[in-house]
């Protein structure tokens, strides 16, 4: 009969470090985590690593706070030997184990090693939520498709009859077909900034409507922020690599075509609806030079919404706006209430760090904006 407390899936860990030596310490270093079939080759002049852990998890929730934990911990290892962590595989116990010879007392060892491992992890914290939709306004408004067709430029491709296709989508399935061609899988491409104009052209028009438009906004703020947020996500690589933390030519393009229609959206902030405002703020914390002047209504707004996490998002985004030298501690306060992971290495910057933060909780609040559509 299995073991119900065992947790269900399996994750493999994978690694690099500069050489052999690196690694051979690693492996070591991961064993007396308890990690299992720990292995190694050289690959482009550098050395990978996987190891396997198998642990008790009460839950599913448990399991993914204690493989949280885990990430944190062995990313620090890594950084220690020179190296970073590249990432984890999930799968099915049954699909993880397949082909390994898996010795029964390595099995009960290695997990005894878990337990003691996991019993010193901090107590995770639940991660906050909205708990109720950010306010839009009721009217009537044209389909968005109409309107696309208006503000589109006579060489755009969604003035082509090709773009019929998508006349009789839903609105929501058309939003998010404009972000997949404007910014595919959340990167920039080459693309991207020469169809920002477009994007902010609809957020502009007064015959979207309010949920549509806080939506497109923080499109805008995504491809004015990735270049920042993907630096800091990736410190621990790109030092270890000896790479740049700049952005790349496209992620500067995005923002800078972004930072160069931010002034005309930012300037509807006092007649627009609650969720179009909030998509502003992120917008003022994307482009600071041009959202400056919105950081003190912004600031009351975070105020007026007392001690709740809708509250510590504006906060941080007023810091942000206001390129503030409280956006450390404004971050470090949002990070101690659950949002997101703090970070493992004490290079990553805080702005790219906050600007993570802001886009993980806005896919939350305006999922639930659209939902009432």
């Amino acid at each position: 009969m299995p073991d119900e407390r065992l947790s269900e899936m399996i994750r493999t860990h994978l690694f690099e470090t500069p050489d052999e030596d690196s690694a051979q310490a690693l492996a070591a270093d991961l064993a007396l985590r308890g990690h299992r079939f720990v292995r190694s080759h050289p690959h482009e002049g550098r050395w990978r690593l996987e190891s396997l852990v198998d642990e008790e998890a009460p839950g599913p929730e448990a399991e993914f706070g204690q493989a949280a934990h885990e990430a944190a911990a062995t990313g620090a290892l890594a950084r220690g030997h020179g190296g970073h962590r590249r990432g984890e595989m999930i799968a099915h116990r049954r699909t993880a184990l397949m082909h390994r010879e898996d010795d029964a007392d390595d099995a009960a060892s290695a997990r005894a090693i878990r337990r003691e491992v996991v019993a010193r992890f901090p107590a995770t914290v639940k991660p906050p939520e909205p708990t109720d939709p950010l306010a839009t306004r009721a009217g009537s408004y044209r389909p968005l498709f109409e309107v696309l067709r208006t503000v589109a430029t006579a060489d755009s491709w969604w003035r082509t009859t090709d773009a019929d296709a998508f006349a009789g989508s839903s609105e929501t399935e058309l939003v998010f077909e404009l972000h997949d061609t404007f910014m595919h899988q959340g990167s920039c491409y080459d693309h991207t900034a020469r169809e920002v104009p477009l994007i902010a052209a609809l957020a502009a028009h007064d015959d979207v409507r309010p949920a549509l438009r806080a939506t497109l906004v923080d499109f805008l703020f995504l491809a004015a922020t990735a270049g920042r947020r993907f630096a800091a996500a990736d410190t621990d690589r790109r030092d270890s690599l000896g790479l740049s933390q700049d952005e790349d030519a496209e992620e500067r393009s995005a923002r800078e075509a972004v930072e160069a229609s931010a002034p005309a959206l930012l300037a509807r902030w006092d007649d627009e609806s609650e969720a179009v405002c909030f998509a502003l703020a992120l917008l003022a914390a994307a482009c600071p030079r041009q959202g400056r002047h919105l950081a003190g209504e912004i600031t009351a707004w975070a105020e007026s919404e007392g001690d709740s996490p809708r509250s510590t998002m504006l906060r941080l985004a007023a810091a942000l706006a206001a390129d503030s030298p409280e956006l450390e501690a404004v971050l470090a306060g949002a990070l101690a209430e659950g949002f997101g992971r703090a970070p493992a290495n004490p290079a990553e910057p805080a702005e790219g760090t906050a600007l993570g933060l802001l886009e993980e909780w806005a896919e939350r609040e305006l999922s639930m904006v659209l939902e009432t559509l």
